[in-house]
């Protein structure tokens, strides 16, 4: 038998209109946040972005596999080849700490962001916005 104060979904539950309507206005009030947070961003926020998500992915990790891994061997005099950056591979260490500095730089850009976002938030709203 159904209710007219709460009607049946497909599954034959019963609903409550406010309660849907409540979580309407919720889900594009989230919506919309997203939306302004994304306008809002600046270009290096969104370089940032992009860099983070890019080095957290696994295919980062295979790069870097094939290239020290190249660059060992091609320093390690094993192709009779002149090495162009000998051990202790100075010119390496140099790149890696470059590549650790803007990487850390990077994520923590994105989470600056994410922060501010958050902290932007109403308190009624619990989960990411971001």
């Amino acid at each position: 038998m159904q209710d007219s104060r709460h009607p049946q979904n497909e599954s034959g539950e019963q609903t409550n209109p406010t309660v849907n309507k409540a979580i309407e206005r919720y889900i594009r009030t989230i919506v919309h946040m997203r939306l302004k947070a994304a306008r809002e961003r600046t270009p290096e926020q969104r370089l940032a972005d992009a860099i983070t998500s890019f080095s957290g992915r696994m295919a980062f990790v295979y790069i870097h596999i094939v290239w020290f891994s190249a660059w060992i061997l091609l320093n390690s005099g094993l192709l009779n080849i002149e090495p162009f950056d000998p051990f202790p591979s100075g010119l390496l260490t140099m790149i890696v700490y470059l590549e650790a500095i803007f990487s850390l730089h990077s994520f923590l850009s994105a989470k600056t962001a994410w922060v501010n976002c958050q902290s932007s938030a109403p308190t009624w709203i619990y989960i990411s916005t971001c």
